[in-house]
């Protein structure tokens, strides 16, 4: 070995066991080492054992290496062997990204997630929605809601309605109870209302019950122990007058603007 005069290694001599012809003429390296000296080794995740002899570089790696100079290891949480730049072909279960990096929520259930975009896959827990499941169903759900919007499947109590039970019921709906999606009542109506949502009141001609019940159907309203005196219907809605230039026991009903639009003839009494 040739030694300078302060005492270092002479480039030529520290070099040439390593070099091409053992000259130090930039001639390239022998097989598995880089630098201008050729004092570098490659790095053993190099596939061909050889890296370019400036930057180190080389191309393919080894199964479990990855980077431009094959350093690096493949992620732990990938399954099989991940390309140069580190994604993984497939992760394991619980973990997704290009490098298997970020862990799924843990509210996926089996804790399987798409490898992409860390979405659950196999819906989401009990109580919990959303693409990673990280939202909580509403407490007024019973329980379960759409993994996609959050809407209540059934709500907990029978006194509201609306996606999110969060509206309530008429007070006109007997016991306050209705019907999930539209709030129509489901078990009548209080006394004197009718209509879907009970929102209806019962005729004023309508007589009322004798027994403290309900003058009219909750269905359609029709009044169900007759009508007030001069009323007649259904409903009880339409007059009944004697008209004075009519002959006895002939009365006409009239609709609207005190006109008669037809006329009875009332039985003999």
């Amino acid at each position: 070995m040739v030694i300078s005069g302060n005492g270092n290694c002479n480039y030529c001599a520290c070099c040439a066991d390593k070099c091409i012809n053992n000259w130090c003429d930039m001639q390239g390296c022998k097989p598995g080492f880089w630098n201008h000296q050729c004092t570098f080794r490659c790095s053993e995740g190099c596939q061909s054992g050889t890296c370019d002899i400036r930057t180190g570089h080389c191309s393919p790696c080894k199964d479990g290496y990855q980077g431009q100079a094959c350093i690096g290891r493949c992620s732990n949480t990938c399954v099989g062997p991940c390309s140069q730049s580190g994604t993984c072909s497939s992760c394991i279960n619980g973990y997704w990204g290009d490098d298997c990096y970020y862990k799924c929520m843990t509210n996926c259930p089996e804790n399987v997630c798409d490898q992409q975009s860390g979405d659950c896959q196999n819906g989401c827990k009990t109580g919990f929605w959303g693409n990673y499941c990280n939202q909580t169903c509403s407490d007024r759900c019973n329980g379960v809601c759409s993994v996609a919007t959050g809407h209540c499947q059934q709500c907990k109590s029978q006194t509201v309605y609306g996606p999110l039970c969060n509206q309530n019921c008429s007070t006109n709906c007997l016991l306050n109870e209705c019907e999930q999606t539209a709030g129509d009542c489901t078990t009548g109506c209080i006394k004197d209302f009718f209509g879907n949502k009970c929102e209806n009141i019962c005729s004023l001609n309508c007589l009322p019950s004798t027994k403290n019940e309900t003058a009219c159907s909750h269905v359609d309203g029709k009044c169900l122990h007759g009508c007030r005196e001069g009323f007649m219907g259904d409903l009880c809605q339409e007059r009944r007058i004697h008209h004075g230039n009519l002959k006895k026991n002939v009365c006409c009903i009239i609709i609207q603007d005190g006109y008669c639009s037809y006329f009875i003839r009332q039985p003999e009494q």
